[in-house]
């Protein structure tokens, strides 16, 4: 049980009027869709602000996919604006506050989609939050955010810039024939389809010298067996690998580190 969110609504606390908080938000450049405006009451506590988030009902069935919904999560910090008096609300402050450094963050359970929380002034622009489940049980902690001023001018500024961010990877189909090099000159044939590619070169000698590892190459230099002027690296997944596996490209990447 979280101290101060097992007792609902909170000992002491004055409820807070939550229904202009999206609008107060896009007064200063914060505009939120109706996913995430989960905010659905608030108290305030002299410095703390008390508050009950919840997804909306299309978004609950996905609250198990995430350690803590990220509309949820966000909903949370969003209580920060109703802190302090009501005649500060907008007069106050530059701009609204974005999260900038989270230190001591804590996940104690997941899949909930309702949420207690408690936000507390924990620094010059810093909160810590405290998040539990309609039962008062633990669901994650922050021991400071630091937040950073933006100005509505800024925050307009930046919905005319584009930016593509969503990274995923996408396979490129590659040749399954190892050409060899047709590089001039003793050359040596390295890795695991290095016998391959001996058996099929083109523009070398008819049969280069094939080493399986590193180390045997390096042993044969030292014997005074080769000295080649070039050496071509193959590398050839397991048999049984499924093509496009990113477990086998990865493990194909760490060899060439080697």
């Amino acid at each position: 049980m979280v101290e101060g969110l097992g007792v609902w609504p909170p000992v002491g606390g004055v409820a807070v009027d939550v229904g202009g908080v999206y609008e107060r938000l896009a007064g200063v450049g914060l505009e939120y869709g109706p996913v995430f405006r989960g905010v659905r009451a608030a108290w305030r506590r002299g410095d703390e602000v008390f508050a009950e988030v919840a997804l909306a009902e299309e978004q609950r069935a996905e609250a198990g996919r995430f350690g803590l919904h990220p509309a949820l999560l966000d909903a949370a910090l969003h209580t920060a604006a109703l802190g302090g008096d009501d005649s500060e609300q907008d007069s106050s402050r530059p701009g609204p506050g974005l999260p900038f450094v989270w230190s001591g963050v804590s996940l104690y359970a997941t899949g909930a989609d309702t949420l207690r929380v408690r936000l507390a002034p924990a620094g010059p622009e810093a909160v810590s939050l405290l998040v539990a489940d309609t039962t008062g049980a633990p669901v994650a902690s922050v021991a400071s955010l630091v937040t950073r001023t933006v100005s509505p001018e800024q925050l307009r500024a930046a919905r005319n810039v584009t930016h593509d961010a969503l990274f995923h990877t996408t396979w490129r189909a590659v040749p399954t024939q190892v050409e060899a090099p047709t590089t001039t000159g003793q050359w040596a044939l390295l890795g695991t389809g290095a016998q391959y590619v001996a058996d099929v070169g083109q523009g070398g000698p008819a049969s280069p010298a094939a080493y399986p590892e590193l180390a045997d190459l390096i042993q044969a230099m030292n014997d005074g067996m080769v000295t080649p002027d070039t050496v071509s690296v193959s590398f050839t997944a397991d048999s049984g690998a499924r093509v496009g596996d990113p477990a086998e490209a990865r493990e194909m990447a760490h060899r060439a580190l080697r």
